[in-house]
C-alpha cells in the first residue's frame, strides 16, 4: 500500500511558513508599537506643556511629569482621581466647565485658565479636544495647556506702557498749545500797539 502525501507536505510546508510570516510581522508589529510608546513617551515626559488626560466621568487616566510637578502629585496618585480630589474647588469648577463643554459640544477648544497654584499665579493657554473610540463615541478629553503667564505680564506691562506714552503725548500737546497761544497772544498784543 504506498499513499501520495506531496499534497500533505505542501500544505506542511506553507503552513510552516505562513507561520513564519506571521511570527516576523508580529515582531515588526511589537518593534513598530514599542518605538512609538518610547516616541510618546518622550513627548510626554520632555513637553513644556502640561497634559493630562480624563474619561467621561472626569477621571483622570494619564498624567504628564510637568502637570506632576505644576500640581505637586504622582501619576500614580492621580490615576481615577477627578479635579476636586486634589485642586482647589475654584481651580477644579475651571477645568471641570470647560471639559464638560468639549463632551458635550465633541469638538475642541482652545481657553485660557488661571491658576493660583502654592500662592503663585499662573496662565495658561489650554488646547481641548475630545478622544474617540473605535465607534466613533467621545470617551476621554485630553488637554494640552501651555503655560502663557510671562506673555501676560508682558502684554499688561505694553498696555501701561502705552497708556503712559498716550498720557504723557496729550500733556506735551497741552504744554504746546499753551505755549503758542501765550507767545503769539504777547506778539499780536505787541504788533496792535
Amino acid at each position: 500500500v504506498s499513499i501520495d502525501v506531496t499534497e500533505r507536505n505542501k500544505a506542511e510546508q506553507a503552513l510552516k511558513k505562513a507561520k513564519e510570516e506571521l511570527s516576523d510581522y508580529s515582531k515588526n508589529l511589537e518593534s513598530l508599537v514599542r518605538k512609538r510608546t518610547r516616541e510618546i513617551s518622550g513627548i510626554l515626559t520632555y513637553s513644556p506643556a502640561v497634559i493630562y488626560i480624563k474619561d467621561d466621568a472626569g477621571y483622570y487616566s494619564m498624567v504628564n511629569s510637568k502637570f506632576e510637578a505644576l500640581f505637586e502629585i504622582d501619576s500614580t496618585d492621580i490615576r481615577g482621581k477627578t479635579d476636586s480630589d486634589f485642586l482647589p474647588p475654584e481651580i477644579a469648577e475651571q477645568f471641570l466647565k470647560n471639559d464638560r463643554f468639549v463632551f458635550r459640544k465633541e469638538k475642541p477648544i482652545q481657553v485660557e485658565e488661571n491658576l493660583v497654584v502654592k500662592g503663585k499665579a499662573y496662565t495658561y493657554l489650554s488646547t481641548k479636544f475630545p478622544l474617540y473610540n473605535s465607534k466613533n463615541e467621545v470617551t476621554a478629553v485630553c488637554s494640552i495647556a501651555t503655560d502663557i503667564s510671562e506673555l501676560k505680564k508682558a502684554q499688561e506691562r505694553l498696555r501701561r506702557l502705552s497708556a503712559s506714552i498716550m498720557t504723557n503725548q496729550e500733556k506735551e500737546r497741552a504744554y504746546i498749545a499753551r505755549e503758542l497761544h501765550d507767545e503769539l497772544g504777547q506778539v499780536l498784543t505787541a504788533l496792535r500797539m
